[in-house]
């Protein structure tokens, strides 16, 4: 995509470019209206009365299934919109039409072939079905459970039949379609059972063979008595290791104690001892039992003297064996070590055992799987088959006739309709065809264009002239009042504005990029502007190989002027030519020279511009156009301020573009650029038109 059309499409869309683009191209439209009008008075003069004949089909939205339990082979319910577009495909579809044909006999059909234009007594099926698909169509009713089938044909009756022969042999087809997935599912289930029925048995003989080379009646058994083993060393190895850790922090602590009876018995190592334990037991028990005897005997009564004296037998016999607990934890800390390791190594020979069991496991209980899976596919296949057995004689079909054709209509369009279809599409046809060409127009139509492609201001923008071309020459001076004179007006302000950067603007120079654009009608004018105002202006013809200002000024005569200045053959007082426009002098291109860009590079016009600034306010000067030649390109550097003068709807925008480009690596960019030939609207001025032919040969190009 080039950058213009990039910038087109980035634009809003203008309905006014539209308008105006259609009305300068009202030819167009025209013709293709008149198109429109031809092709609608063909039609209605070859069209013949078509009659349309309708057969429904309903499509039954939940089926009720004769036996509930039983599961249908063949799915028939239509659950949703899409199942519903395949069965109307199926109905538009070459396959159907041709199973249509065969059941109606439609290739031997004298009515039907009559009917399609057809004077043969016979063709093939193939031909008779795309011409039947072409009379029938199938269309869904949105919302419903209906589907039309529409038959169009010339003849009354043959539209009946066709309609209701596609509804009754759609009927067919499906009952067909779910008998031969009938058929071919109870062929397949039977292959399905031999085929599981073998492998069943093969599982079961692996299973067999497996517990005769295992001598195991049962694995899950074994593997519920080996866990429940391994169960339970494992919880005595860990009581037996937190026992150990409790006789070691025990003797620790005895170790580093007092080792008084109340300290030891704090201890759990100690106090549990068996022999300790009992001890405290007994003692607790005579202290109870003394409290009583003190309670009813003195102290030398012999029951108070034997209840003391035991008691005091069972503390000293406990004393003795605590001032023994270090020896006694030592012996328990070894005997519990050595219980320990055997409960680890019984341990490690249930876990022995338990992984031998469950390695035996693994093949057991794949081949306990496998004969499960096999026996419930087996099952699962045998009841499935009983089903289709079942259901072959089943004929419940989701679809039903819910309405044959009747009397066929008419539906052939009337003429005031063709005609009017007719000249609305020849309408439309014109003015696409004449939005089309505006649209790939690639030249400057609009102010915005030249503006948005230069990146320079248009100055002014000059309205097309029409007219003879006296009238179109000097407009700034025989027109006034003119639109034109006026537009001149405006560039004059523009251009002769005060700048920052330059205090006075003195010299100027127009220009364009190609031949015919109008740029010796807009140096002219200007400078008849410039006069206007009062100020001495000179309008020099600096264009030596195709000069323009002698055709406005001196009747196309060849006077003295530039080329002879240049050359040395004559002074500038000499060549100069009065106009009748006051204030405005001309210096003509002069006699032909052979090598214009010699002479105006020569430092001789530098010097021509500097005398020629002594005696008048304004200089003008009419340059080739950029592109043609070199010539301005020389000029260039030596004037004040540039303009480009642009041609509507001639000028292309890659040759602006291409001429901004040379002007611009001859460090002479554009002041600005002057919108020529734009064409009016309703006394304002439009931006959009037809292209203008442009004038005869210039610069050995016909332009």
């Amino acid at each position: 995509m080039t950058p213009e059309q990039e910038q087109m499409q980035g634009e809003s869309f203008d309905w006014r470019e539209c308008y105006n683009a259609v009305r300068s191209r009202l030819w167009i439209v025209g013709l293709g209206l008149i198109i429109g009008c031809a092709a609608a008075a063909i039609i209605v003069s070859r069209q013949q009365n078509m009659y349309e004949a309708r057969a429904v089909v309903f499509i039954a939205e939940k089926q009720s299934p004769v036996l509930d339990s039983v599961k249908p082979v063949v799915d028939g319910q239509f659950r949703n919109a899409d199942m519903i577009n395949t069965m109307v495909d199926v109905l538009g579809s070459y396959p159907f039409a041709l199973r249509v044909v065969d059941r109606l006999k439609l290739n031997n059909d004298t009515a039907f072939l009559k009917s399609a234009s057809i004077d043969e007594k016979r063709v093939p099926p193939e031909r008779a079905a795309r011409i039947l698909g072409g009379m029938v169509r199938a269309r869904y009713r949105e919302g419903t459970r209906l589907v039309d089938i529409t038959a169009t044909n010339r003849v009354a009756a043959e539209a009946q039949i066709l309609a209701n022969g596609y509804a009754e042999e759609y009927l067919r087809y499906v009952f067909d379609q779910r008998a031969d997935a009938t058929q071919t599912a109870n062929q397949s289930l039977i292959q399905e059972a031999e085929r599981l029925r073998g492998k069943m048995r093969t599982s079961e003989e692996a299973m067999q063979s497996f517990r005769e080379r295992e001598r195991t009646a049962s694995l899950e058994n074994m593997q519920e008595e080996a866990q429940t083993k391994l169960t339970e060393v494992t919880s005595r190895a860990t009581k037996l290791e937190d026992k150990l850790l409790q006789i070691k922090r025990d003797l620790a602590a005895a170790r580093i104690g007092t080792n008084s009876p109340e300290d030891l018995l704090r201890l759990p190592s100690v106090a549990n001892d068996p022999k300790v334990a009992a001890l405290t037991a007994s003692i607790s028990e005579q202290e109870r039992n003394m409290g009583l005897v003190v309670q009813r005997y003195r102290a030398k009564h012999p029951s108070y003297v034997s209840a003391k004296t035991g008691l005091q037998f069972s503390i000293n016999e406990r004393s003795r064996i605590l001032k023994d607990a270090i020896n006694v934890m030592e012996t328990a800390f070894k005997q519990t070590e050595v219980q320990l390791d055997q409960a680890r190594q019984t341990r490690i020979e249930y876990e022995k055992q338990m992984l031998g069991v469950t390695a035996k496991s693994i093949d057991y209980n794949d081949l306990k799987r496998e004969l499960e899976t096999d026996s419930a596919m087996y099952n699962a296949v045998l009841e499935r088959l009983k089903e289709v057995d079942v259901t072959r004689s089943l004929s419940d079909t989701p679809v039903q006739i819910h309405q044959l054709a009747d009397e066929p209509t008419v539906t052939s369009s009337s003429p005031p309709k063709t005609i009017a279809a007719g000249i609305f599409g020849g309408l439309i046809m014109g003015i696409a065809i004449a939005i089309g060409l505006h649209l790939f127009d690639q030249t400057i139509k609009t102010i915005d264009e030249a503006e948005h492609i230069s990146g320079l201001s248009v100055f002014s923008h000059v309205p097309l002239i029409k007219g003879p071309k006296s009238k179109r020459g000097l407009v700034a001076f025989t027109q006034r009042d003119g639109a034109a004179a006026e537009a001149f007006r405006t560039l004059r302000a523009s251009l002769t504005l005060p700048d920052s950067a330059m205090d006075e603007r003195s010299v100027f120079l127009f220009t364009s990029p190609l031949p015919a654009e109008g740029k010796t009608f807009a140096s002219s004018n200007f400078a008849v502007t410039l006069s206007q105002q009062n100020l001495r202006t000179l309008l020099i013809d600096a264009d030596l190989r195709r000069p323009g200002l002698s055709r406005l000024f001196l009747a196309e005569k060849q006077n003295a002027g530039l080329a002879d200045v240049l050359s040395g053959s004559l002074p500038l007082e000499a060549a100069l030519t009065p106009t009748e426009i006051p204030n405005l002098t001309v210096l003509s291109a002069g006699h032909s020279a052979p090598n214009p860009s010699e002479l105006l590079s020569t430092p001789a016009f530098s010097k021509l511009l500097t005398e020629a600034l002594k005696s008048f306010d304004r200089v003008v000067i009419d340059s080739p156009p950029c592109m043609a030649v070199s010539d301005t390109l020389l000029l260039a550097p030596r004037v004040d301020v540039c303009c480009l003068v642009v041609r509507a709807f001639a000028t292309p925008k890659g040759v602006l573009k291409r001429a901004l480009k040379i002007l611009g690596e001859a460090n002479c960019q554009p002041a600005g650029i002057v919108l020529n030939c734009l064409p009016p609207r309703n006394g304002d001025y439009y931006y959009y038109y037809s292209s203008i032919p442009r004038g005869s040969e210039v610069y050995g190009e016909t332009v």
